[in-house]
């Protein structure tokens, strides 16, 4: 080859590799401390109607706790902008912002309860006609303020916003609440149901974020909060009961906590509805196994101890989710879906319901079936007291016998 044709060819490949290496680079890049990046939202509604927004942004300039936004020991800054609409408080964020706003990152967005109670309608408006927010972040509701829950403080966690997404993703675990994402709230809002639920979260006395169980919706109104054991109630009938642990009293016992602990896994339910009645009916059948974390004193791990929890046990669940249910037909809620579920399998009988569903709904009757099998004892079959018997135990070593 002819240093001619190896100059023309040189020259060619250098020009590709020229062009690769422009169009590889990153011409848009914005640089970390340009940035605003949003972490955490709030939305309350005010005393006059205008709509507060408040920001939670990760602290990008390395300085620390200092004065002004910033949060003493935590690594963010929280702002704030007003607006007669949720629109207009936000193009405040824009308008005044030295930095380019990302949202992208946004762990969740809290919605106070007065602001929820008005209804989620322009929120949810804006967050799916913009492309800066993802479907998948995370939504949910406080008792009080947003803004006092983005302040609560989240143990190790240098931001409030991923610490309180952490303790939701936590507390899902255990069925106390559930993970709720903007998704997930759009999807049952959209069902015949008419009725999504999110997480309920909030501050206790010492200002510190705790999730308390979850606030259910008509339509995109909150029409309450419920906690405990009747927020697990729901999570039963919608099968999103990971693992609970629930109390079973035992005979002569007055006193709560004293009682046998079993935690519940492997758990099923199918909620089915039944034909041949005016009103609606569901069969509600729950299925699972059981693990004894407590049992009560002077009790053995034998077929009728075990025989005797396994029915406690099922009239405790069906307790809980009676509590729930009747809570929820009171408020002519359908957070059990009960309607959804109906349009699934009868869309014509659905059809003739759904103008008046609210009124169906609270006539609706259930026949529970439920079934846990306690099949282990835990680690230990017996308390360590009734495992010592003196006649096996080692003697004691007598020093003055052994001699020198």
């Amino acid at each position: 080859m002819t240093a001619k044709r190896w100059l023309r060819r040189f020259t060619r490949y250098g020009m590709i590799t020229l062009l690769c290496s422009a169009l590889s680079g990153c011409w848009d890049r914005v640089e970390l401390q340009e940035m605003s990046i949003i972490m955490g939202m709030g939305i309350d509604r005010k005393a006059d109607g205008s709509t507060r927004v408040t920001a939670q942004i990760i602290d990008t300039s390395g300085s620390g706790a200092s004065k002004g936004n910033t949060q003493e020991g935590k690594s963010f800054l929280l702002l704030e902008e007003e607006g007669p609409t949720l629109e207009e408080a936000m193009q405040d964020f824009f308008g005044k912002s030295a930095r380019r706003m990302f949202f992208s990152h946004i762990a969740i967005v809290v919605f106070g309860a007065d602001y929820a109670k008005h209804g989620l309608e322009q929120a949810l408006e804006y967050f799916e006609r913009n492309r800066d927010f993802r479907r998948v972040q995370h939504l949910a509701v406080t008792g009080g303020t947003a803004v006092e829950t983005l302040k609560g403080a989240t143990g190790v966690e240098s931001i409030s916003a991923k610490g309180i997404l952490e303790l939701v993703i936590n507390q899902g675990n255990t069925s106390v609440s559930l993970e709720s994402s903007e998704l997930l709230f759009d999807n049952d809002f959209l069902s015949a149901s008419h009725a999504p639920i999110l997480s309920w979260v909030d501050t206790n006395a010492k200002n510190e974020a705790v999730v308390k169980g979850i606030g259910v919706f008509r339509g995109d109104r909150l029409a309450g909060l419920l906690e405990g054991t009747k927020s697990r109630g729901v999570l039963w009938f919608l099968n999103k009961v990971e693992r609970a642990q629930l109390e079973l009293p035992c005979e002569n016992s007055k006193h709560t906590g004293s009682g046998a602990m079993i935690e519940v896994r492997q758990i099923k339910v199918k909620v089915s509805p039944v034909n041949g009645h005016d009103e609606p009916e569901y069969q509600v059948r729950v299925n699972g196994k059981g693990e004894v974390k407590k049992m009560c004193t002077n009790e053995k791990f034998e077929s009728r101890t075990v025989r005797e929890m396994e029915v406690k046990l099922a009239k405790a669940i069906e307790d809980e989710m009676a509590s729930a249910l009747a809570y929820l037909q009171k408020s002519k809620t359908d957070a059990v879906q009960f309607g959804s579920k109906l349009f699934a399998k009868d869309p014509r009988r659905w059809r003739k319901l759904s103008q008046e569903w609210p009124e169906h709904f609270t006539n609706a009757k259930t026949d529970y079936s439920i079934d846990i099998q306690i099949t282990h004892p835990g680690m230990i079959s017996k308390p360590l007291p009734r495992m010592y018997d003196p006649n096996s135990s080692a003697p004691k070593f007598n020093w003055e016998e052994s001699g020198p």
